[in-house]
Protein backbone atom coordinates (compact mmCIF):
# COMPACT_ATOMS: atom_id res chain seq x y z
CA UNK A 1 0.00 0.00 0.00
CA UNK A 2 2.60 2.58 0.72
CA UNK A 3 4.65 1.70 -2.39
CA UNK A 4 1.68 2.38 -4.14
CA UNK A 5 0.59 5.85 -2.44
CA UNK A 6 4.23 6.61 -3.01
CA UNK A 7 4.59 5.54 -6.90
CA UNK A 8 1.11 7.71 -6.96
CA UNK A 9 2.72 10.63 -6.10
CA UNK A 10 5.68 10.42 -8.20
CA UNK A 11 8.10 8.75 -6.29
CA UNK A 12 10.07 5.62 -8.17
CA UNK A 13 12.03 2.65 -5.91
CA UNK A 14 15.43 2.11 -6.69
CA UNK A 15 14.69 -1.52 -5.10
CA UNK A 16 16.94 -1.10 -2.65
CA UNK A 17 14.30 0.62 -0.40
CA UNK A 18 15.13 3.83 -1.65
CA UNK A 19 12.36 6.50 -3.08
CA UNK A 20 13.46 9.49 -5.26
CA UNK A 21 11.30 11.62 -6.30
CA UNK A 22 11.14 12.33 -10.54
CA UNK A 23 11.85 16.26 -10.38
CA UNK A 24 14.84 14.96 -7.49
CA UNK A 25 18.40 14.82 -8.47
CA UNK A 26 20.66 12.59 -7.37
CA UNK A 27 24.01 12.99 -8.61
CA UNK A 28 26.48 10.31 -9.50
CA UNK A 29 28.90 9.45 -7.53
CA UNK A 30 26.53 10.21 -4.23
CA UNK A 31 25.39 7.54 -2.01
CA UNK A 32 21.84 5.82 -0.75
CA UNK A 33 22.21 3.22 1.99
CA UNK A 34 18.78 2.58 2.10
CA UNK A 35 15.41 3.28 3.77
CA UNK A 36 15.77 6.69 2.00
CA UNK A 37 13.54 8.99 1.08
CA UNK A 38 14.10 12.10 -1.43
CA UNK A 39 11.25 14.54 -1.77
CA UNK A 40 10.47 16.77 -4.59
CA UNK A 41 13.15 19.18 -6.22
CA UNK A 42 15.63 17.95 -3.94
CA UNK A 43 19.91 17.78 -4.68
CA UNK A 44 21.84 15.48 -3.17
CA UNK A 45 25.20 16.17 -4.74
CA UNK A 46 28.29 14.13 -5.59
CA UNK A 47 30.27 12.38 -3.02
CA UNK A 48 27.24 12.89 -0.64
CA UNK A 49 25.81 9.38 1.54
CA UNK A 50 22.84 9.34 3.18
CA UNK A 51 21.10 6.74 4.99
CA UNK A 52 20.07 4.32 6.15
CA UNK A 53 16.70 6.08 7.40
CA UNK A 54 16.89 9.43 5.96
CA UNK A 55 13.72 11.80 4.72
CA UNK A 56 14.56 14.93 2.63
CA UNK A 57 11.89 17.19 2.24
CA UNK A 58 10.69 19.19 -1.11
CA UNK A 59 13.92 21.42 -2.23
CA UNK A 60 16.42 19.81 0.07
CA UNK A 61 20.20 20.08 -1.28
CA UNK A 62 22.95 18.24 0.48
CA UNK A 63 26.23 19.45 0.09
CA UNK A 64 29.34 16.85 -1.73
CA UNK A 65 30.42 14.68 0.99
CA UNK A 66 27.75 15.18 3.60
CA UNK A 67 27.20 12.00 5.64
CA UNK A 68 23.90 11.98 7.27
CA UNK A 69 22.29 8.94 9.17
CA UNK A 70 18.68 8.84 11.01
CA UNK A 71 18.41 12.26 9.74
CA UNK A 72 15.10 13.59 8.42
CA UNK A 73 15.26 17.33 6.72
CA UNK A 74 12.26 19.47 6.90
CA UNK A 75 12.70 20.77 3.59
CA UNK A 76 13.42 24.42 1.76
CA UNK A 77 17.14 23.83 3.14
CA UNK A 78 20.64 23.16 1.92
CA UNK A 79 22.39 20.96 4.38
CA UNK A 80 25.88 19.45 4.75
CA UNK A 81 28.49 17.62 7.27
CA UNK A 82 27.72 14.93 9.53
CA UNK A 83 24.74 14.56 11.12
CA UNK A 84 23.33 11.52 12.79
CA UNK A 85 19.88 10.97 14.68
CA UNK A 86 17.74 14.42 14.17
CA UNK A 87 15.59 16.32 12.57
CA UNK A 88 16.39 19.43 10.95
CA UNK A 89 14.34 22.48 10.03
CA UNK A 90 14.86 25.89 9.25
CA UNK A 91 18.02 25.48 10.06
CA UNK A 92 18.09 24.28 13.44
CA UNK A 93 18.30 20.79 15.16
CA UNK A 94 15.33 20.10 16.57
CA UNK A 95 15.42 16.68 17.86
CA UNK A 96 18.30 14.31 18.73
CA UNK A 97 17.73 10.52 20.14
CA UNK A 98 18.75 9.86 23.03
Amino acid sequence: ALAFELAERGFQSDGKGNWVHGTAVVEAGAVLHGNTLIGEGAVVRKGAELGPFCVLGPRTDVSPNALFQRVVVWGNESVGGVTSDAVLWNGERLSAAS
